[in-house]
């Protein structure tokens, strides 16, 4: 996934450089969200690969917001409440371009306050030389208690609609597939902004609308009616929703997945 912000002290988004810092490998844990075939032709030194349709989607497909069920999956790829965690996908073009995304926003879900996506994904550390290696870690030795508290503020039920999500005082705001676009082609925005200038509130414009500060509550969402659009779609709203952390105004954003 294409982001902003290097040389920006972490916070979601984080460059090739900032990860190939010496002793930097050492100190985070790494989820390859790329197809496990990908993951086994070659991978970033000890990445756990992380099947985003199988382990982190329920059976209807949605992605899986049960604690019970994710805590386990996160346990079982050695991440650690306390570590921070980096994801990466394919990037541009790729069949898991966004996935880091979600995989992003599922951590941050269930508590995690670290989570990080790397900016360019796989070929970005590719291009820059970045070590490669091709074996898999021990699963017996990737297993960690995953202790975090699940944080609800971060979703909406998705029958929930636009209107229930302003009850709450929100800024509901709908998020199309050409904001991923945008950040896939190099285009992110650098300041809220400009991302806010991408973005439609619900049901009117946006003009003279003032950007929502930290103190208020923020609700993405999305409309998709097939697979690979409702895909990307989630992947827009979780991208979106990272990059508003990172740029200073996630204090109370959530995702909604009212996905017609």
């Amino acid at each position: 996934v294409a982001a902003v912000a290097a040389g920006r002290k972490p916070n979601t988004l984080v460059t090739v450089s900032w990860l190939n810092h010496p002793g930097t490998l050492e100190d985070v844990s790494i989820l390859d969200a790329r197809s496990y075939e990908e993951y086994l032709a070659g991978h970033i030194p000890g990445a756990v690969h992380i099947n985003w349709q199988a382990e982190c989607c329920s059976d209807e497909g949605q992605p899986q917001t049960d604690p019970d069920i994710m805590v386990p999956v996160f346990e079982k790829k050695g991440i650690e409440a306390d570590k921070p965690v980096v994801v990466y996908d394919g990037g541009t073009g790729s069949g898991s371009a966004g996935t880091a995304a979600l995989v992003w926003w599922l951590l941050a879900l269930h508590g995690h306050t670290q989570p990080l996506i790397l900016e360019g994904g796989w070929p970005a550390w590719s291009a820059a030389g970045g070590e490669e290696e091709l074996y898999e870690p021990c699963p017996l030795k990737l297993c960690t208690t995953f202790e975090t508290t699940y944080q609800p503020q971060h979703v909406v039920p998705a029958d929930a609609g636009d209107g229930a999500a302003q009850g709450d005082g929100a800024v509901v705001v709908r998020v199309d597939q050409g904001l991923l676009q945008a950040v896939h082609t190099g285009e992110a925005p650098t300041s809220l902004s400009e991302l806010w200038a991408l973005l439609q509130p619900a049901g009117g414009t946006q003009a003279g609308q003032e950007v929502p500060d930290a103190s208020q509550r923020v609700v993405f969402v999305g409309d998709g009616n097939d697979g690979t659009r409702r895909h990307a779609q989630l992947a827009a709203m979780c991208f979106c929703a990272a990059l508003w952390r990172g740029l200073g105004g996630g204090a109370n954003w959530a995702l909604a997945w009212a996905l017609q």
